[in-house]
């Protein structure tokens, strides 16, 4: 891992993943027959699950589910593993819900400012304290700058604070508390392509 750069709980690595990788990535999983709609997620108290909701004010994205039995979970799991015992020291056990999703932001699509766990811990910790909650985001660049205008990965600590903007490069892994406050900004030209996903582990104690 080379150029690590640390922003409040936002870790950014320029990796020495090759853009050969990269596009090999894209072209396994890009094949537009197999994308479908992104939806958002919602914790239902009185149903105890998830209402998986499709609002394209919310977001607009195409995405494909990869299983974490795939060649690429390997990879990125070396890198969370790494930056986890040197940053976070998080206690997690592994990819939440067994899958990575592959992201594809088109012309006008976005993700509206979010959080990847907002659960009510109070609540889990007295109702469901055996439940694994998301601890760590990522997102990896997939496309080459040049590729696409607008698509900004933006974070910030509330809605009065400063939004900050993360790198574009290419190969880039953007590693974060999922608790934290982000968004993909609209792509206004060309298309973006990423790798997410979330590192999930007991309750906060």
């Amino acid at each position: 891992m080379t150029n690590i750069s640390i922003n409040s709980a936002i870790i950014t690595v320029l990796t020495n993943i090759p853009s050969e990788l990269c596009n090999i990535i894209k072209n396994q999983y890009f094949p537009d027959n197999k994308l479908i709609d992104a939806h958002t997620r919602k914790w239902n108290k009185n149903t105890e699950k998830f209402d998986h909701i499709l609002n394209y004010n919310d977001r607009k994205t195409d995405i494909k589910w990869i299983p974490e039995d795939q060649w690429i979970a390997g990879m990125i799991t070396y890198y969370i593993d790494h930056i986890n015992k040197d940053h976070f020291r998080y206690d997690i056990s592994g990819i939440s819900d067994n899958s990575y999703q592959y992201s594809v932001y088109r012309e006008g699509s976005h993700y509206d400012w979010h959080t990847d766990e907002d659960r009510d811990l109070f609540y889990l910790t007295r109702k469901r304290p055996e439940e694994k909650i998301r601890k760590l985001s990522f997102s990896l660049q997939l496309s080459e700058e040049t590729d696409y205008e607008g698509g900004e990965l933006c974070f910030r600590q509330d809605k009065d604070s400063e939004e900050v903007l993360q790198t574009k490069k290419q190969g880039s892994l953007i590693v974060f508390d999922s608790r934290l406050q982000h968004c993909v900004k609209p792509v206004t030209k060309g298309v973006r392509h990423s790798l997410v996903g979330w590192y999930s582990g007991p309750l906060w104690r």
